[in-house]
C-alpha cells in the first residue's frame, strides 16, 4: 500500500527587484542576421532610425530593457502528515504504584504501603502467601492501582482482558463478591466497564475476564491508567471474617499502533515550518538570443526537510508544477513554459504555444538533519518534458535508510531556459509541489 503526503502550493505574486538590463552599442549589436536588424529596428524611436541610417548610431543607446525571471513560489495550505495504524498486541501491564486505598482493604503483612508489590507477579506464577484482600471487618472495600504505561506506538486500545489469581478463604454463610473496572489517571472517569471477577464460590486459580465498553482514548488518556478493585460483602448470621484474595495480576488485549509519520515540510534555520517558503531565479537580461537562468532551491533558511517515523525505510520526494503538465511560466501580459523540450527555448508539439524547458538536478545537493545518508539517493539532473516528465525525482530512500530521525536537504540546483525576445515583465512565477511517497 502506499502512502502519500504532498505539500499543496497557492499561487502566489512575490515582489521581484528591479534589474536594470542591457545597454546596447548599436553597431556591434547589428553584427548578424537580417532578420534580427530588424528586430531591433522595430523597436526603436524615430530619432535612433534615422540616426542609423545615417550610419551615426552609436551615439544612440538603446532603452534600458527590464525583464525578471524570478520566482518559484512554494506556499503551503497546512502542513498535513501522513499517519498510519495497524493492530498490535499490548504488552503486559502490572501494577506499578498504589492509588486510593481504603481502609477495608489489607494484604499479606498488614496495612502499610505499598499495596501493589503484592500483587505485582504473574498470575501464571504467583506467589500465593502474598496477596491483597478485603479486611475481616465483613464490609465493602475499595483500591485503586496504577498499571504500566502504555507502549510508545499506541493510538488507540482495541480490547482488554484482566488475569487474576485468586482464593477465596473463611466463607461459610456470607456472600462477596469482587470487581474490577478501569479508569483514568484521576480515578473518577471511567475506561471500561465495571466487571464481575469472582463470588464466595469462585474456585480458586486464574481468572481471566474481558472488560466490556473499552474507551479506545489516546496515548495521554491511558497513560496512568488504573484499575479499581471493589469488593462486596453480604453478612449472613455470625461472622464469618472472610476474604476474597488476589494474589497477582495482569492486563493483556490489543490496540491500534500508530505506524509513524512521513512528512516533507520547508523549515527554517531552527527547524521551525516557514510560513510562506520561496526561491527566486537569478535574474537575466533581455535578449535576442535564447538564454539560462539559474537558481538554488534549498537554503539555510529554507531547507526541504523529510522526516520518516514510519517503519517502512522506504520513500521518494518528488517535485512537479502545482498546476499539472498544462503550467507555464505566468504573468499579467505574456508567459513562457517549464516542460517544452524543443531545442532553443522553442516551442515544439506540447500543447501550448510557449517555449522553455526547466532542468532540476539534486545531484550535488547537500544533506544534513538526524538522520544519516545511508541509501538515500540524489536525483539526477532531469528536464521537465510535458506528458513524459511531469515530475522530477530529489531524493529516494532505499530498504536501508534511516528511521525516526529526518533530513534536511540544500543546494539543488534550477535552470530554465528562456525563449528568444521573451518580453520585459516583473510577475513571471509558478508555483510547484513537494511530494513525498512511502514505496
Amino acid at each position: 500500500m502506499r502512502s502519500q503526503q504532498e505539500k499543496k502550493l497557492k499561487p502566489r505574486r512575490l515582489t521581484s527587484r528591479i534589474l536594470r538590463l542591457l545597454i546596447f552599442n548599436t553597431p556591434q549589436f547589428l553584427k548578424g542576421a537580417k532578420s534580427r536588424w530588424r528586430a531591433v529596428f522595430a523597436f526603436l524611436p524615430p530619432v535612433v532610425k534615422q540616426s542609423l541610417l545615417r550610419g551615426t548610431a552609436q551615439k544612440y543607446i538603446l532603452r534600458r530593457v527590464f525583464i525578471f525571471l524570478l520566482i518559484f513560489a512554494w506556499l503551503f495550505n497546512g502542513w498535513p502528515q501522513i499517519q498510519e495504524v495497524h493492530a498490535a498486541t499490548l504488552s503486559t501491564l502490572r501494577p506499578t504504584a498504589d492509588g486510593t486505598i481504603d481502609a477495608e482493604v489489607v494484604h499479606d503483612a498488614g496495612t502499610a504501603a505499598p499495596f501493589y508489590t503484592h500483587i505485582d507477579d504473574d498470575p501464571d506464577s504467583p506467589t500465593v502467601s502474598d496477596w491483597v484482600a478485603n479486611s475481616q471487618n465483613e464490609i465493602a472495600a475499595s483500591a485503586f492501582f496504577e498499571v504500566t504505561d502504555i507502549p510508545a506506538d499506541f493510538d488507540t486500545m482495541s480490547t482488554l482482558e484482566i488475569k487474576i489469581d485468586f482464593e477465596a478463604i473463611g466463607f461459610s454463610d456470607d456472600t462477596a463478591v469482587l470487581y474490577a473496572q478501569m479508569y483514568q489517571s484521576d480515578e473518577s472517569a471511567t475506561l471500561s466497564d465495571e466487571m464481575q471477577l469472582a463470588t464466595q464460590a469462585t474456585a480458586a486459580g486464574l481468572i481471566t475476564v474481558s472488560f466490556t465498553n473499552v474507551t479506545a482514548g489516546s496515548k495521554t488518556i491511558w497513560n496512568g491508567a488504573r484499575i479499581h478493585f471493589r469488593w462486596t460483602y453480604a453478612k449472613t448470621k455470625g461472622p464469618d471474617n472472610a476474604q476474597l484474595k488476589i494474589t497477582a495480576t495482569e492486563l493483556n488485549g490489543t490496540y491500534a499502533a500508530s505506524a509513524g509519520t512521513l512528512t516533507v515540510d520547508i523549515v527554517d534555520s531552527g527547524g521551525n515550518p516557514v510560513g510562506s517558503p520561496s526561491m527566486a531565479m537569478g535574474a537575466v537580461t533581455f535578449s535576442f538570443d535564447y538564454q539560462t537562468a539559474n537558481g538554488t532551491f534549498g537554503v539555510s533558511t529554507e531547507k526541504i526537510r523529510v522526516e520518516n517515523t514510519t517503519a517502512n525505510p522506504q520513500w521518494s520526494l518528488t517535485i512537479a508544477a502545482n498546476g499539472g503538465s498544462t503550467a507555464f511560466w505566468d504573468s499579467a501580459g505574456t508567459d513562457y513554459d517549464f516542460n517544452d523540450p524543443t531545442a532553443e527555448a522553442g516551442d515544439g508539439g506540447d500543447a501550448d504555444s510557449l517555449g522553455g524547458q526547466m532542468t532540476i538536478d539534486a545531484s550535488g545537493g547537500t544533506l544534513g538533519g538526524t538522520c544519516s545518508a545511508t541509501d538515500i539517493t540524489k536525483g539526477s539532473s532531469t528536464s521537465f518534458s510535458e506528458g513524459v516528465t511531469d515530475s522530477v525525482t530529489l531524493l529516494t530512500a532505499g530498504a536501508s535508510a534511516d528511521t525516526s530521525c529526518y533530513w534536511d536537504l540544500t543546494g539543488v540546483s534550477i535552470s530554465q531556459t528562456i525563449p528568444v525576445e521573451q518580453p520585459a515583465a516583473s510577475d513571471y512565477s509558478i508555483n510547484m509541489t513537494l511530494t513525498v511517497t512511502a514505496i
